[in-house]
């Protein structure tokens, strides 16, 4: 599902802040309704919100549109005609494949931002690279980025029976 979004390359310029906007509040994303579909709120930095958005990620293309990722405090109230819906698949998503995988990707790459305030070598504040994930010590020139995690789940099935494995180290 991912296989659509063009993600922000090295040394690329950001676009406005316009396009495609993936606000997480706790372990949901925030969607509007159109049409009775779900869909990401498109255009212009949302307003209306009780607090102000967290400053945003450039995550990269979606359907030809820049897509932002960025959040809101879990008490903070939203403007009429969004809503929140859950990450998780066994809380009952109604999320389409497409959003919660792009919704899962988009918190992952909030989080690692929200933790890696200051260079893992010197303690020093980082800064955001422009245009990429990654944050870069201004004291040692250390660049890092975040470590996205994929996931592949499989059922091996042989009539009624299913192949059930585990990694030994587990």
């Amino acid at each position: 599902h991912l296989k659509a979004v063009r993600l922000a390359e090295e040394e690329e310029k950001p676009p406005e802040r316009q396009g495609h906007w993936l606000i997480g509040q706790e372990q949901g994303l925030i969607v509007s309704t159109d049409a009775h579909e779900l869909t990401l709120p498109r255009g212009d930095r949302p307003d209306g919100f009780d607090a102000p958005l967290a400053d945003p990620i450039w995550l990269g293309t979606w359907r030809d549109t820049p897509c932002w990722a960025t959040t809101v405090p879990k008490d903070v109230a939203l403007p009429a005609g969004l809503h929140r819906e859950t990450l998780v698949p066994m809380q009952g998503t109604r999320l389409p494949d497409d959003l919660l995988s792009l919704g899962g990707m988009a918190m992952q790459a909030l989080w690692w931002d929200s933790t890696s305030g200051h260079c893992p070598r010197c303690g020093e504040r980082t800064e955001r690279i422009e245009g990429e994930w990654g944050r870069r010590c201004p004291g040692c020139r250390y660049e890092h980025y975040p470590h996205l995690h994929p996931a592949v789940i499989t059922l091996v099935v042989d009539g009624d029976r299913c192949l059930l494995a585990r990694k030994r180290e587990w």
